[in-house]
């Protein structure tokens, strides 16, 4: 479907790299975060959080692929597999809890995304046959 030709173009692009770019580290550190939610309907008070660590929102397909952080769970609502995730797990490794938001809000900065990683969701993984680690993984090795 459309999903996995948009996966394989991202794939695509990813491992023919772009020559003369700067390395991923430098990169990370002037990049603005774009943060996008799937899975779930971000609330007005998600969207302050957002603006108190000044970085920007990602609602569209169309942009999914510029999102840097990708919230796919408030913990209430299960992981679900959405053409939105699709996309921006080829160009982002932080698919991350809602938690990472409210916790980098309160301290008013970008928090590391490590401790909010979206890993050992047993019931999802089992029920997409993947494993979000490994994922994860695979797509930092292809984007280097």
């Amino acid at each position: 479907g459309d999903v996995e030709v948009a996966v394989s173009m991202l794939l695509s692009e990813a491992s023919e790299g772009v020559s003369g770019s700067p390395t991923r580290k430098a990169v990370e550190r002037s990049e603005t975060v774009r943060i996008m939610f799937t899975g779930f309907v971000a609330t007005r008070q998600h969207m302050q959080m957002i603006e108190t660590i000044g970085a920007e929102i990602v609602e569209s397909i169309e942009e999914a692929h510029t999102a840097t952080h990708i919230i796919v769970t408030d913990g209430a609502t299960k992981f679900r597999r959405t053409p939105k995730l699709m996309v921006c797990i080829c160009k982002s490794p932080n698919i991350i809890k809602l938690e990472w938001l409210e916790q980098s809000s309160k301290e008013q900065r970008v928090l590391d995304t490590a401790p909010y990683l979206l890993v050992g969701d047993k019931e999802a993984e089992k029920h997409y046959s993947f494993s979000m680690k490994e994922t994860i993984q695979n797509g930092i090795q292809v984007r280097e």
